[in-house]
């Protein structure tokens, strides 16, 4: 389970990646997962896989979607 703390640095790594101008329109690649996670294991220690980045990433992506669908509907 990932903790909010982690969320949030995993998240702001990845953003990280996008705002250094990295092409990621299919998708992050394996090598920039795999420095997350080295990142966070770096940061608090915690051993987490590039595959746990990137289901995450996924589940996150998912709410972003339900998020957006909502403020599509008028009234919402």
């Amino acid at each position: 389970k990932w903790q909010p703390f982690l969320s949030t640095f995993m998240l702001n790594k990845m953003s990280e990646i996008i705002t250094s101008g990295m092409r990621t329109d299919n998708g992050f690649k394996g090598v920039h997962l795999d420095a997350v996670a080295k990142q966070v294991f770096k940061f608090c220690g915690q051993k987490v896989s590039s595959t746990q980045v990137y289901n995450h990433l996924r589940k996150w992506r998912a709410r972003w979607i339900q998020v957006s669908k909502l403020r599509d509907h008028s009234g919402a």
